[in-house]
């Protein structure tokens, strides 16, 4: 059986969703921690939020498992990132949308804000919008409507709610650009296991070079791993970074390369792509993670940031 006759079959056979007198609170499903994030502020404790992906799986390649599925037909609200990010996910998620409410955040932003997936394909775009702070604010205002409209008795919350969290990623966004304004001109180049940080680049005024495309189906070539190991020599690139959503194994084959081609690098650190950090940390927010990736990126290539980062700025305490 085709993998997508058998997702339509497992959709068709979990039936309609059965609500119990327990049930008191709307069922949210985000398909990723960082869509869940923002419908979490924004709802705060009048809806349950849930997210389907895991921390530390990737996007791209996840396939939903039966439970996945009954999650999915059972939530009152689907929010999913949409342009090719769930791209497993598709045809669930199509044959879904003929059946529950399902939104889809990319559609809110223009193609003019939308950077492109890749010279072969001219028609799609890069969905990893939530690197760029300041279109992610926009994503939570689209969601807050999406909310609305499902949920009108709850708007003056959510109005308040959106307020408040657009206010926070101003300052967040005022903090990366500072912040990153640091690194030298000549040394913002950010090297990383794939091609997750276009629109944090485009924001901030980074070159990006990602060892994979822009989906981690994508395979690396020699070829890609051989110009990276050039560029870091020839440039003196004092730093590149594996993702914690993706194998580290094109990383270390570069740090392999350029030494054998006599030159230094080292590896920054661990950033966060397709996926937040644990639930009930700091970086298990989008927040959270942002200013983890701002901070380590920032004094991995010769640039000042706080102790602890916009964290600090958020508590007003040096920790």
């Amino acid at each position: 059986m085709q993998r997508r006759d058998f997702l339509i079959t497992a959709l068709c056979s979990v039936g309609l969703p059965q609500v119990g007198v327990a049930d008191t609170k709307p069922r949210i499903l985000a398909t990723t921690g960082m869509l869940g994030d923002l419908a979490q502020h924004l709802c705060q404790d009048f809806a349950l939020v849930e997210n389907l992906i895991e921390v530390g799986l990737d996007p791209h390649s996840f396939r939903p498992s039966q439970s996945d599925i009954r999650k999915l037909v059972n939530a009152d609200l689907i929010i999913a990132n949409g342009m090719g990010l769930e791209q497993q996910m598709e045809p669930l998620l199509e044959k879904l949308a003929k059946r529950a409410p399902l939104y889809f955040a990319g559609q809110i932003l223009d193609s003019g804000a939308l950077l492109p997936y890749s010279q072969d394909f001219p028609d799609r775009h890069d969905p990893h919008v939530w690197m760029d702070i300041d279109l992610w604010s926009r994503i939570l205002a689209g969601i807050a409507s999406a909310l609305v409209e499902q949920f009108p008795i709850q708007t003056d919350a959510i109005s308040r709610n959106l307020s408040d969290y657009k206010s926070k990623l101003r300052s967040l966004n005022a903090y990366a650009n500072e912040v990153l304004g640091t690194v030298p001109v000549d040394q913002r180049i950010l090297i990383t296991a794939h091609d997750a940080f276009q629109y944090f680049g485009h924001a901030y005024g980074f070159e990006v070079m990602g060892v994979q495309g822009i989906s981690t189906d994508s395979e690396a070539s020699i070829l890609r791993i051989s110009d990276i190991v050039r560029t870091i020599v020839k440039r003196k690139i004092p730093a590149i970074f594996v993702e914690t959503s993706v194998s580290d194994r094109n990383i270390r084959a570069i740090l392999e390369g350029v030494r054998a081609e006599g030159g230094q690098v080292v590896l920054g650190g661990s950033l966060y792509s397709d996926s937040m950090g644990s639930p009930g940390t700091y970086e298990g927010t989008y927040v959270g993670m942002m200013d983890h990736n701002i901070t380590t990126i920032a004094r991995s290539l010769g640039g000042q940031a706080p102790k602890a980062g916009f964290e600090q700025k958020l508590t007003g305490v040096a920790l």
